[in-house]
C-alpha cells in the first residue's frame, strides 16, 4: 500500500489538538522544579553536573516567552507532536505502511503520551530522541544500500546526534543505547552466519565510529549516568521499588506497565491481545521486525527484576516503549485487516480503518477522563491562600520540595515556613518559629493518599492542632487522587503559646540519601529579626536571640539612654545597626553609627554601645577576624543603605576585604540574579547573610540539594555555603553578608574558636 500521507496528516493534527487543548492548566511540583533550575543563566545550567541540562534549556527560554504556563510547556508539547511522526516512520519501516499508520494513530489518542506531552519535565523530549535513534538505526542497517553511501552516513550521524542529546535529558537514556547496542550485537552475530554480509557494508565500522563520538560528547554525563544506574548492595531491586514505592499496586508492575501503554481499561487487553496477533502474523515476513521488538520489550523488562540501581524506578521511566509496545499492536490491526479481506476478499483497507477506529472508541473513556480534570491544582490553591490570608498569617506547604512553587506561584500577603520544624525530632528542629505569633496557619499538603505520606503529614497537623483551631478545610480535586490539594485553615486557641527554643547548630553536612558519596550543605535559618523583636518584651535589654551556626551571632537592644558595656574580647566581630541611632564609645573616642550601618570592631579593647533614639537600637554582632587600623577600636566600613553606593533599580554588589572575612553589600532588580556568591574566594568560606528588603532565594551552584532554592524575606538571617541569589520580588532587594574563610592564615586567631557571647554584661536568658 502507498503511503497514505492524507490520512497521517489527519492524526496528527488530530494530535496535536489533544496535546494543545488545556496546556495552560496548573503547573505539578516537578514542573515547579524544572522550572526553578531553568531561572538560571544558560551557562550555568550547562555546568550543572547534578541534572541532565536539556530539559531544563528548554524550560529556560520557554519561561521567558508570554503566555504562562502554557508558553513554559509548548517546546515540550512540540517535542511530543514529532514523536507522533517517529512512531509512523518506525512502524512502516518495521512492518509496512498500515501499521505505522495505525500504530500513529494509537499514539495519538493515548491519554498516556498526551500527558506527558503535557507535562514541562524530560519524558517528551526523552521520547522523541529515542524513537528517533531507533528509526536512524534501522534505517543505517538496512540490508542493500551500498556501503559508504551518503544516506547510510547520514543515518549514523542522526543516530549520534539523537542518543547525545537523549543522554543530556534523562538518566535512563542508556537504555535506548543499550538495547541499540543488542541489537548491534545481534545483527553482526547473525551476519557471521550469513556470511558476513551486513559487516561487509559497514555495520562494525559505523558502529564502531558512532559509539567513540557518542563516548566523546557525552563525556562530562557518564559519571553521573553510571553511578544513577550503579548496583546498590543490599538494595532492591527496579520492580521491588516500584511496588514499596506504590505500596504494591494490585497486579504488580507489569499490570501497571499494559494499563498505561495500552490506555486503561478494555483498550489496554485490546491491545495485548492485538500484540500477539501481529507477533503470530509476521513472524515469517518479519522476523528481523520482531526480533527488534522483543528486544526492546525484553531486556528493560528483565532488568527490572534483576537489576539493584540507585534510584526507584517509575514506569514513566519507560516512555519509550510505549511507541514501541503500540506498533507490535498495531501491527496486529494490520495483520486482522489483511487475513479478512483475502479470506472474506473484502476491501482490506476499510476493514483497517474500522478495526483502528473500533480500537480508539474503546479508549474514549480513559481519554475523557483525562480531560476532567487538570493533573494540579497548585495555581488554585495558592491563588485561595493568597486572596484570602492577611499579612500576619503564616502558611506550611507539604511535601518540603514544593518549596519550588514559591517562585512560580508567589504568596505576596503572608510569609511561607518550610515543613520541615513540623515533621522532624531533631535539636536543629524548632517547631516554636513557625506555631508561635500567628494568628492564623494555613497548613495544605498534596501528594498525602499513600499511608506513609499521609501519617507524616498528620504529625504535623497534630502539632498545629496543640495551639491552633481548624476554621476551614478545602480540596481542590486533581487527576489522579494523589494529586488533590488539601488545605486546611487554622485560628489560634487563647492557650498559652509554646516558649522560643534556643537556636542550636544544625547538622552541618550529611550524605543524601541516593547518592551516598555525594555530600550536601544545609542551610540554617534560624532567626528572623522582626519576629524576635514581636516576640521579646519591650523593655528587654542586652542579648535577645543568638545564632549559633555556621558561626555564633548575637543579636542586642541597647535601650535609650542606659549604656550597654560590652568587656574586652579576644575576637574581632563585625556590628550591623539593625534600627535606631547611637553611639560606640571606647577609651579612645566614640564613633556615632545609624541604621544601616556596618562596623569593624576590634577584639583588643572594652567599649560601650548607647542608643540616642526613642525606641533603642538593635544590633547584630558577628564574629569575624578582621583588621582594623592602628589605634582605632572600630571604624565604620559602610552603610548599607547608602543610595551612592548601590543606586536602586540596579543589580551590584560593593564588598570590603577585612583580614580574613570580606563584607558586602548586594542589591537585585526585581528579577535579578547574582552568581559571585558560588564563585572563588568565596566557595571556600563560611557565610552569613541578612535581608534587609524584598524577598530572594538561594539556590546552591552544582549540586543536588533538598533544600535549594531557600526563600529568605526581610530579617531572614541564613547560614551558607556558596550561595547563588534570585531576586523574587518587585521591588529591590538588598541584602549584607559576611564571608569568612575557613582555613585562617598563618599566625592568625583560629576561625573555628567560639566568639564566648555568654560573656556580655546582660546574660542570654531563654
Amino acid at each position: 500500500m502507498r503511503p497514505l500521507w492524507p490520512a497521517v496528516l489527519l492524526i496528527l493534527a488530530a494530535g496535536t489538538g489533544l496535546r494543545l487543548f488545556r496546556l495552560d492548566h496548573s503547573l505539578r511540583i516537578d514542573e515547579g522544579e524544572v522550572w526553578a533550575r531553568a531561572q538560571r543563566p544558560a551557562v550555568e545550567i550547562l555546568k550543572n553536573r547534578a541534572y541532565a541540562p536539556h530539559a531544563d534549556l528548554l524550560a529556560h527560554f520557554s519561561s521567558a516567552w508570554p503566555g504562562g504556563e502554557a508558553s513554559l510547556r509548548l517546546p515540550f508539547t512540540l517535542y511530543g507532536i514529532a514523536a507522533l511522526f517517529c512512531v509512523f516512520l518506525l512502524g512502516r519501516r518495521l512492518f509496512d505502511d498500515e501499521t505505522g499508520l495505525a500504530a500513529c494513530a494509537l499514539a495519538a489518542f493515548s491519554p498516556y503520551l498526551i500527558g506527558y506531552a503535557q507535562e514541562a519535565r524530560y519524558y517528551s523530549v526523552f521520547l522523541f530522541y529515542s524513537l528517533a535513534a531507533f528509526s536512524f538505526l534501522l534505517a543505517a542497517v538496512e540490508p542493500g544500500e551500498r556501503a559508504g553511501s551518503r544516506r547510510r552516513a547520514l543515518c549514523w550521524a542522526g543516530f549520534v546526534l539523537a542518543h547525545s542529546l537523549n543522554l543530556y535529558t534523562h538518566g535512563f537514556a542508556l537504555y535506548p543505547l543499550a538495547l541499540c547496542g543488542a541489537y548491534l550485537a545481534f545483527l553482526v552475530a547473525k551476519s557471521r552466519l550469513q556470511g558476513g554480509h551486513i559487516v561487509r557494508n559497514g555495520l562494525l565500522l559505523g558502529c564502531a565510529l558512532s559509539s567513540a563520538i557518542i563516548f566523546l560528547i557525552c563525556l562530562p554525563r557518564w559519571r553521573g549516568l553510571l553511578l544513577l544506574q550503579s548496583e546498590s548492595r543490599g538494595g532492591l531491586t527496579l520492580s521491588q521499588s516500584f511496588l514499596l514505592w506504590h505500596f504494591m499496586p494490585k497486579g504488580g508492575i507489569m499490570a501497571r506497565m499494559i494499563e498505561d501503554f495500552g490506555g486503561g481499561g478494555a483498550q489496554a487487553w485490546a491491545l495485548l491481545g492485538l500484540a500477539a496477533l501481529g507477533a503470530f502474523a509476521y513472524r515469517k515476513s518479519r522476523a528481523q521486525s520482531l526480533s527488534f521488538i522483543g528486544l526492546c520489550l525484553g531486556l528493560p523488562v528483565l532488568s527490572l527484576f534483576v537489576l539493584k540501581a540507585r534510584t526507584h524506578f517509575e514506569v514513566r521511566y519507560f516512555i519509550f516503549l510505549a511507541p514501541v509496545y503500540l506498533i507490535l499492536s498495531a501491527s496486529g490491526i494490520a495483520g486482522t485487516a489483511s487475513w479478512l479481506g483475502r479470506s472474506r476478499r473484502g476491501n482490506s483497507r476499510i476493514i483497517f480503518a474500522a478495526l483502528t477506529a473500533a480500537i480508539i472508541l474503546t479508549g474514549l473513556p480513559s481519554l475523557a477522563d483525562y480531560y476532567r480534570l487538570p493533573k494540579a491544582r497548585l495555581r488554585e490553591a495558592v491563588g485561595y491562600v493568597d486572596a484570602h490570608c492577611s499579612p500576619g498569617d503564616a502558611v506550611v506547604f507539604y511535601p518540603q520540595w514544593d518549596f519550588y512553587w514559591y517562585g512560580y506561584y508567589p504568596l505576596s500577603r503572608c510569609r511561607p515556613f518550610p515543613v520541615l520544624p513540623l515533621l522532624e525530632q531533631r535539636q536543629d528542629s524548632d517547631p516554636t518559629r513557625v506555631v508561635r505569633g500567628f494568628n492564623r496557619i494555613w497548613l495544605g499538603a498534596t501528594w498525602i493518599a499513600d499511608p506513609i505520606r499521609a501519617e507524616e503529614f498528620g504529625r504535623a497537623r497534630r502539632l498545629v492542632e496543640k495551639y491552633y483551631d481548624l476554621e476551614k478545610e478545602i480540596v481542590f480535586h486533581g487527576r489522579p487522587e494523589n494529586d488533590d490539594f488539601h488545605l486546611f485553615a487554622y485560628r489560634r486557641k487563647n492557650g498559652p503559646l509554646p516558649a522560643p527554643a534556643r537556636a542550636s547548630p544544625p547538622e552541618a553536612l550529611r550524605p543524601q540519601d541516593e547518592y551516598p558519596s555525594r555530600w550536601i550543605a544545609r542551610p540554617a535559618l534560624d532567626l528572623n529579626i522582626p519576629e524576635t523583636l514581636e516576640t521579646a518584651a519591650p523593655q528587654r535589654r542586652g542579648i535577645l536571640a543568638r545564632l549559633r551556626f555556621p558561626f555564633e551571632s548575637v543579636l542586642i537592644r541597647v535601650g535609650r539612654g542606659v549604656p550597654l558595656r560590652q568587656p574586652e574580647y579576644k575576637f574581632d566581630h563585625v556590628l550591623y545597626v539593625w534600627s535606631g541611632t547611637g553611639e560606640l564609645s571606647t577609651r579612645r573616642g566614640g564613633l556615632k553609627f545609624r541604621r544601616g550601618d556596618v562596623l569593624s570592631v576590634s577584639g583588643r579593647s572594652s567599649y560601650a554601645l548607647r542608643a540616642s533614639s526613642a525606641g533603642g537600637t538593635v544590633l547584630l554582632m558577628i564574629p569575624a577576624s578582621t583588621t582594623t587600623a592602628a589605634g582605632l577600636s572600630a571604624r565604620p566600613l559602610f552603610n548599607a543603605w547608602d543610595q551612592t553606593l548601590l543606586p536602586a533599580g540596579m543589580d551590584g554588589v560593593v564588598s570590603r576585604r577585612e583580614g580574613q572575612a570580606t563584607v558586602l553589600v548586594r542589591r537585585l532588580k526585581p528579577g535579578g540574579v547574582d552568581q559571585g556568591m558560588a564563585e572563588a574566594p568565596y566557595e571556600a568560606g563560611l557565610s552569613l547573610g541578612l535581608v534587609l528588603q524584598g524577598r530572594i532565594s538561594l539556590s546552591r551552584k552544582g549540586m543536588l540539594l533538598p533544600y535549594s532554592p531557600v526563600y529568605l524575606w526581610e530579617g531572614d538571617l541564613e547560614g551558607a555555603w556558596g550561595w547563588e541569589t534570585l531576586n523574587l520580588d518587585r521591588q529591590d532587594s538588598l541584602e549584607v553578608k559576611l564571608i569568612r574563610e575557613v582555613r585562617p592564615a598563618r599566625g592568625s586567631l583560629p576561625a573555628e574558636a567560639p566568639f564566648m557571647a555568654d560573656k556580655l554584661m546582660v546574660p542570654y536568658r531563654p
